[in-house]
């Protein structure tokens, strides 16, 4: 907004107090609203989250077509003026932009037919989010070069350098409703993953206390306060640098979880039924499913040493050697519903590639995201592996 000549005090949009760190008290202002918004029934917020979403969709289309009549070709030569490596930076950097259909699972109580409907959400806005990120990309890199594109502020100063300044204007206020959705579809979904992590044991059992309409008050408010909290000392910048690290973190876990789940041993399964994996148990699957894990990171820091090719494909053997000796696992547990495809070859490579992000961020951000990994293992180890329901069964594995 500074940008675009338009000043706000400081009280609203916060200022820079001690070298780099920042107050922003307008994302404890929208925090806040959106809080009340869903203590007030998920059918309000959805409500609420559906309207702001269509205004969204509406400014997107708008910036798109709009921006469309001032493209010039010329801006998109060199097409990778900075090389591959920052793709993949840039694509770690705008990795929270895809939070969203992560959390339409955290909403699995609410549908009538999960199997069918979940995938078809996420697979939905997964494609939806991936097209129009990438129309909007093209967009505002052919209304202005590269080198000339706003690092705070792209979308709006893009068109007030072209000449347009009225809709420069009108899209840098309609930013507060694009990063409203954001959070609120945030701030839906973290109580309830808190809530289920209560239910199994995880967590305690405030946070599966639910109010007559079916809401975890306690989640919602304890979300809120850390979410104002966060978002009141730290940049925008910082803050989505910390949220891609921490859902690469999650997908990462998630396709760990697929290769566990699909090899895990059916309770009940007699031994002279069962046939016996090649070289190793298949209760050791979760241990070389972390090796798997260490071998990615070792990988992945070797891609972004100058090293001789021996060296690389030396670090690449092991996770070649992970994926061979899987194939040979028999599959014990394959989902009656949506399945993912292709196990083990898929969460393999999802795991190589979001840990080859990861790194590919600032190391700000791995500490920031690193301490609060600490904060949760501590949890867990203290609390939740003493209260899990998984606890007692044998080697973790439930019915």
């Amino acid at each position: 907004m500074r940008a675009l000549n338009v000043h706000f005090p400081d009280y609203l949009v916060g200022s820079t107090i001690y070298h780099d760190m920042n107050i922003g008290p307008l994302a404890v202002y929208i925090i806040f609203f959106c809080t009340l918004i869903i203590l007030l029934g998920l059918k309000e917020s959805a409500t609420f989250n559906v309207v702001i979403t269509i205004f969204n969709v509406l400014l997107i289309f708008f910036i798109i077509i709009l921006g469309s009549f001032n493209v010039n070709p010329s801006n998109w030569e060199p097409f990778f003026p900075s090389g591959f490596e920052a793709v993949i930076l840039g694509s770690g950097t705008l990795f929270f932009s895809f939070i969203g259909f992560d959390a339409v699972s955290t909403l699995a109580s609410e549908v009538k037919n999960p199997g069918r409907d979940l995938p078809i959400g996420i697979f939905g806005t997964l494609l939806m989010a991936t097209v129009v990120y990438v129309a909007v990309a093209f967009v505002i890199t052919g209304m202005v070069p590269y080198q000339l594109v706003s690092t705070t502020a792209p979308l709006a100063e893009a068109f007030d350098q072209v000449g347009i300044h009225w809709a420069g204007l009108l899209i840098a206020l309609a930013t507060i409703s694009i990063l409203s959705a954001n959070i609120l579809a945030s701030l839906i979904a973290q109580p309830r993953i808190f809530y289920q992590m209560a239910i199994d044991g995880l967590l305690f059992k405030q946070f599966k206390r639910l109010d007559a309409r079916n809401a975890p008050v306690f989640g919602i408010l304890v979300t809120g306060i850390l979410s104002a909290t966060t978002g009141f000392f730290f940049s925008l910048e910082d803050m989505s640098n910390m949220v891609s690290v921490g859902t690469l973190m999650a997908f990462t876990i998630v396709n760990a979880g697929i290769i566990i789940l699909r090899y895990r041993p059916i309770k009940n399964e007699s031994d002279s039924t069962r046939i016996r994996s090649f070289f190793l148990r298949p209760q050791w699957i979760p241990f070389v499913v972390v090796m798997f894990i260490v071998f990615s990171t070792v990988f992945a820091i070797c891609t972004k040493i100058v090293l001789p090719l021996w060296a690389h494909c030396l670090a690449s053997f092991p996770l070649i050697l992970v994926w061979i000796w899987l194939q040979f696992q028999k599959v014990m547990d394959v989902p009656k519903t949506f399945q993912c495809p292709l196990v083990p070859l898929i969460p393999c490579v999802g795991i190589i590639i979001n840990v080859w992000i990861i790194l590919s961020l600032p190391a700000t951000s791995l500490c920031r995201v690193g301490v609060w990994t600490l904060l949760g293992l501590l949890i867990y180890f203290f609390y939740g592996l003493n209260h899990s329901c998984l606890s007692r069964f044998p080697l973790g594995f439930s019915e």
